[in-house]
């Protein structure tokens, strides 16, 4: 009944959240070899992959990184 399909909605959130890890991973393994050639130390500044993802997005392709503002996704203890 009622708890039986309250059971199969957490088993199929739970699904769908490791599904979403995994994902996240394989992006960011992907991303990191990418960007590997353009900041190799990146990675060991920038530990949580979802960090590294949305400092990843905002540099982008620039050259000049004192143009980009990493406070705004970036703890002030990384931002150098």
């Amino acid at each position: 009944g009622n708890v039986d399909s309250g059971y199969k909605l957490v088993m199929s959130c739970n699904e769908l959240i490791f599904k979403t890890d995994e994902a996240m991973q394989d992006i960011y393994q992907i991303l990191t070899e990418i960007y590997s050639a353009k900041f190799p130390e990146l990675p060991s500044l920038v530990t949580d992959s979802f960090d590294y993802v949305r400092t990843v997005k905002l540099i982008g392709n620039k050259m000049d990184m004192t143009s980009v503002d990493l406070q705004s996704i970036l703890p002030s203890a990384l931002v150098m």
